[in-house]
């Protein structure tokens, strides 16, 4: 039996192997001019321009028909560069179309070879930054050396501004930064931004950071640790969930991967391991993994010409455009800078992952990848140049639209598709996290015609968010899935809190809860309940100083409450 089931298992993975698409690196003509290209991001404010970064310090702006002639913003003045310094990347605040915003951020390395971290706001023109409205929120020292500075600014869907620092340089973090809980070096931080302070301090640290606790050591805005070299991060913007591809020592690059729900206060264990290998190197044992939940990588590979030796972080493909493509929904891309292989990582929905490397029509030193409004990808060289990341892989059949709707205590599912007499049957999957799937149907095609249009009803397993995709099978044994699409229906999930007095908190939920903290105005946690079970219930908090606090539900999602104690 177990000889058949290990059997079964390579045949699945050899069919999601074949399903695999074949990458297309197409340059884009109207991009030229610009060089040393480190980050191409838009602004995701309708325009679909793309702001390109480039190291010497100076931004400039693809309108979609040319690159302006005038710069976005130019910091050469009041940077350093050379070798991994420079101006590194750039994000916009998620308001940042509206009048009243236009705020935007930037990530650098300082004329002494520190992090800053500035803020700045454009000007009356949308094409032109206001360089005087520049202020640095945050320095992190970084003079002993100038390698591994990290350099990747993203915004959360939860607002907050997250970005990874490198371990502070060298070889094998002789200043063991990686583990060390009182510095920001190798690190994943998180800041809140939005209050847009005029003077110091510039910004504030969300009540929900994992290492805010009074007395114990660490750094606040630390959101995970034990990273050496976070070049290039993403989250992936159907399911928040986040990817970080972290460049390895001298054996390994590894790409790490946390669903929105679990990332917060990972360690990811440099410098004590080095992909999923103890780091043996010599004189740096032993090593201690200081704080946070220790998290292998996801996947690997070695430094040799199958592989690579400097890791480019990606994204998961999530294309909403007309023109995208289905063969490469939910993969998550990435490269290496300097061996021209693309490496693909999917969620088998098994708690596994397929993997792939493509080795062919790849171009050299990819820096960065960048995603349009809509999720098309793009990919760029240190040279300058810009590449739009396609697929030659089409999907047998066409999916010309998924979606649900929650309706009257279910999920409604409706899709559209083109007929292929070739296809046995649709299998309706379900995940909670977007990651883990499982069939919860069936559905034969229609066989007549040219289109053929579904629908299934789902009773929801669990309040919150549901992530639903088709698997396709065909006669021959191929397998193919669909975009995932998501539903959050708030009525059916709806918590309530209520403080009785006498150290007793009143509690009425739809479904279990995996941790609920008590925090007080501070950001402390003074009081703290796992695994709490659906239904209503009364905790007892203890003698709680009289005052007002926080009660943070943690589960698929984070909720908080506000309540007075007396």
């Amino acid at each position: 039996m177990k000889k058949i089931y290990v059997i079964l298992s390579l045949l699945f993975y050899s069919l999601l192997l074949k399903s695999q698409p074949v990458l297309v690196f197409t340059q884009v003509p109207t991009i030229t001019g610009v060089s040393s290209l480190v980050d191409v991001v838009s602004s995701k404010d309708g325009t679909n321009r793309f702001f390109l970064v480039q190291q010497n310090g100076v931004v400039k702006i693809w309108d979609g028909a040319s690159v302006l002639a005038t710069s976005f913003l130019d910091l050469s003045g009041i940077i350093s560069t050379g070798s991994e310094r420079g101006l590194l990347s750039i994000a916009f605040h998620p308001g940042y179309s509206n009048v009243s915003n236009g705020y935007f951020f930037v990530y650098y390395t300082g004329t002494n070879g520190d992090i800053k971290i500035a803020r700045y706001r454009r000007s009356g023109n949308p094409n032109v930054a206001d360089p005087a409205s520049g202020v640095v929120i945050l320095t992190i020292p970084h003079s002993t050396y100038g390698n591994h500075n990290g350099g990747k600014l993203n915004f959360g869907a939860d607002g907050f501004l997250y970005f990874g620092t490198g371990d502070g340089g060298s070889g094998n973090d002789p200043l063991q930064n990686g583990q060390k809980i009182t510095s920001l070096l190798g690190k994943m931080l998180r800041i809140d931004v939005n209050r847009f302070a005029i003077s110091a301090p510039f910004y504030d640290i969300p009540p929900t950071n994992p290492f805010l606790v009074a007395g114990d050591g660490i750094q606040d805005e630390i959101y995970a640790l034990g990273l050496r070299n976070p070049w290039r991060w993403s989250f992936d913007k159907l399911t928040g969930d986040m990817w970080i591809a972290d460049v390895g020592q001298n054996t390994w690059e590894e790409v790490n991967f946390r669903t929105a729900a679990n990332a917060a206060g990972v360690n990811y264990q440099w410098r004590c391991m080095e992909g999923m290998h103890l780091n043996t190197a010599s004189g740096i044992q032993p090593c201690t993994i200081t704080a946070g939940t220790s998290t292998p990588p996801v996947y690997e590979y070695p430094h040799t010409s199958a592989g690579g030796f400097s890791i480019t972080g990606g994204y998961v493909y999530r294309s909403t455009s007309s023109s995208g493509f289905p063969a490469m929904q939910g993969w998550y891309i990435c490269a290496d800078y300097v061996i021209p292989n693309a490496f693909l990582i999917k969620p088998d929905g098994m708690g596994g992952y397929v993997t792939g490397v493509q080795n062919t029509g790849i171009p050299g030193n990819i820096t960065t990848f960048a995603e349009a409004d809509n999720g098309d990808l793009f990919a760029a060289s240190i040279n300058g140049a810009v590449y739009s990341v396609t697929t030659s892989t089409m999907l047998p059949i066409k999916l010309f639209s998924f979606t649900a709707n929650y309706q009257n205590g279910n999920d409604i599912l409706q899709w559209a598709s083109s007929i292929d007499p070739s296809l046995s049957r649709f299998e309706i999957e379900r995940s909670v996290d977007g990651t883990r799937f499982g069939s919860i149907g069936t559905t034969l095609p229609q066989t007549i015609g040219n289109t053929a249009s579904y629908q299934f009803s789902a009773a929801p397993a669990t309040a919150g968010t549901r992530y639903y995709r088709l698997k396709m099978l065909y006669n021959n044994g191929t397998v193919q899935y669909s975009s995932v699409i998501k539903i959050n229906h708030l009525v059916i999930e709806k918590i309530r809190v209520r403080y009785e007095g006498n150290g007793q908190l009143q509690l009425s939920t739809p479904f279990s809860i995996m941790q609920i903290n008590i925090m007080n105005n501070g950001g402390q946690k003074v009081k703290s309940f796992t695994n709490v079970k659906a239904g209503s219930q009364v905790l007892q908090t203890g003698n709680l100083p009289a005052g007002m606090y926080w009660v943070q539900c943690v589960g698929d999602r984070v909720e908080n409450f506000k309540i007075a104690v007396w």
